[in-house]
């Protein structure tokens, strides 16, 4: 017997449901957040300032070239300020147009090779994965790479199934563009995966005749060499070094440690953010193993996934976003378990149990440990574990599951859009205040001990840290008056000087600052 899913019972266009999955999971709330320090407002501030001198070849945060990231960033986020203004909502637009693109992807490769229930069940299960939400509106690359990534990688696969050359030139050309993104991994990924899925296939050789396009190489050099040619021209070795050797290979093997974490760091990542699909992931992964022997797509996502993963487990620098571009696969694999029928067993409905005493906690947790939380959020989050308690009782289909894990995951952005509209009224001021004094009265802005990076946008001024009251004398001495923020563990050091306004704001961790106004005096 099948399932019988009221989604489809109407005559809705697919892409509709798709559109209204996206509004409701990337573009609602999206309006109302503030920049993230330190990321965020570094991708914002370097469009707002390629818009303003017109340089789009070098990107520059706070006064100084940024060599971090490839600038294909900026140039989408430039052209939103260009359409809408400049803004921190409109710096959210090409990471929330992106998530569409990503979104349909799936349901176009899910179409291909297997059907249209299987790509809409896909896309649901993509859109409420909370990792998603959080990379699908942030001012960051990854977004965007994983739109790039997944074009690659999905013209790559049928390229070479269907041999169709006009599909592996597309395939060079998104990896092109993913590498104007974020680089080496941009090829590295796309590449990596479509060739260890046909070499286990079709074997070494073949692979490599057919994936070695000269036609799509040309293509793809002439994407990436462009920019990356005239930005070494211009700095020489010290971008080369910066970029490709720092922030690639030296943070791959730990040369240079900046994220650190121990092997298992992306397994609670990873969990946590399929959390509302997880009393299915066993039975899933059981299925898509009794598929290996054919060698099918089942196989070829498993690996699309794994090698993501392990890749990134490899590396000694880890990052929550580094492994993104896992999670279009899972969506698929997950999807196309729950067009399966008689998938809701009695051992799923007791990982549904286990998940009721665990959000439970959860909602206890949130109670004592999280700061400035309100009535509401409580009273959303008390829901939660009820719904779950209604699937362990009532979830005998697919169908009543996936409509009912819809729910569980409003209820959760609803909570997470009220914390995040809650902290944006109470850092607002702090802004307003610190961009009328750099530009009416044209004060220089610091930051004491520690770098504040979203001050740099809503002022629109470069913000330098002052280390110690030395320095905080010396330039006092040297303006005569100054504006300063600084966190209230150090006030005491500052207790001296005389300030004409103090403003108070929290961060998002409820940790308290000030932004103050401060003047020499003899």
């Amino acid at each position: 017997m099948h399932d019988k899913y009221k989604l489809f019972s109407y005559n809705i266009p697919v892409l509709l449901i798709i559109v209204v999955l996206w509004g409701i999971f990337f573009i609602n709330g999206s309006f109302a957040l503030k920049l993230m320090p330190p990321d965020e407002p570094k991708y914002a501030s370097a469009a707002e300032v390629m818009l303003g001198t017109g340089d789009f070849l070098t990107p520059t945060f706070n006064c100084k070239p940024r060599f971090d990231k490839p600038p294909m960033i900026y140039w989408f986020i430039a052209l939103s300020y260009s359409l809408v203004g400049i803004s921190d909502w409109a710096a959210r637009i090409p990471s929330i147009l992106a998530s569409l693109g990503v979104t349909l992807l799936i349901y176009i490769f899910c179409k291909k090779e297997f059907d249209q229930k299987t790509g809409v069940m896909s896309a649901i299960v993509f859109s409420t994965f909370l990792h998603v939400w959080v990379m699908g509106r942030a001012v960051a690359p990854e977004m965007v790479l994983v739109l790039f990534m997944t074009a690659s990688i999905y013209c790559l696969h049928f390229g070479l199934k269907e041999r169709r050359n006009v599909f592996i030139v597309l395939g060079y050309f998104f990896s092109g563009l993913a590498f104007m993104t974020k680089g080496p991994l941009g090829a590295l990924i796309p590449f990596g995966v479509v060739f260890l899925y046909c070499t286990l296939k079709d074997g070494f050789v073949v692979t490599v005749r057919r994936l070695a396009n000269p036609v799509g190489i040309i293509l793809f050099l002439a994407v990436i060499l462009p920019w990356y040619l005239s930005m070494m021209k211009i700095y020489g070795y010290k971008y080369f070094s910066e970029f490709f050797l720092f922030h690639n290979i030296y943070r791959f093997t730990g040369k240079a440690r900046q994220h650190s974490f121990p092997f298992y760091y992306y397994i609670p990542v990873f969990l946590g953010s399929i959390y509302l699909w997880l009393p299915l992931l066993p039975s899933c992964a059981a299925s898509v193993r009794d598929r290996f022997r054919d060698k099918g797509t089942e196989l070829f996502l498993f690996i699309w996934f794994a090698f993501v993963f392990l890749f990134f487990t490899i590396s000694v620098n880890k990052l929550h976003n580094y492994i993104l571009i896992a999670y279009p696969p899972v969506a698929i694999l997950l999807g196309l378990h729950l067009t399966k029928p008689d998938i809701v067993t009695l051992s799923v409905k007791r990982l549904f149990a286990g998940l009721v005493i665990i959000e439970l906690a959860a909602v206890l947790l949130m109670r004592f440990f999280i700061i400035n939380i309100s009535a509401g959020m409580l009273f959303t989050a008390s829901i939660i574990p009820l719904i779950s308690f209604i699937i362990f009782l009532k979830g005998d289909s697919s169908g009543k599951v996936c409509s009912l894990n819809l729910l569980k995951a409003i209820c959760l952005l609803l909570i997470i859009n009220l914390y995040f509209a809650g902290y944006a009224g109470k850092i607002e001021p702090a802004y307003e205040y610190a961009y009328k004094g750099s530009q009416s009265q044209k004060d220089s802005l610091y930051s004491y001990r520690k770098d504040r990076e979203d001050f740099v946008f809503y002022a629109h001024a470069c913000v330098s840290a002052i280390g110690d009251t030395k320095v905080l004398d010396d330039k006092l001495k040297e303006q005569g008056k100054l504006m300063l923020i600084a966190q209230e563990r150090y006030m005491k050091e500052l207790g001296h000087y005389s300030k004409d306004r103090v403003i108070p704001f929290e961060d998002i961790d409820g940790r308290r600052n000030y932004i103050m106004h401060m003047t020499f005096s003899r």
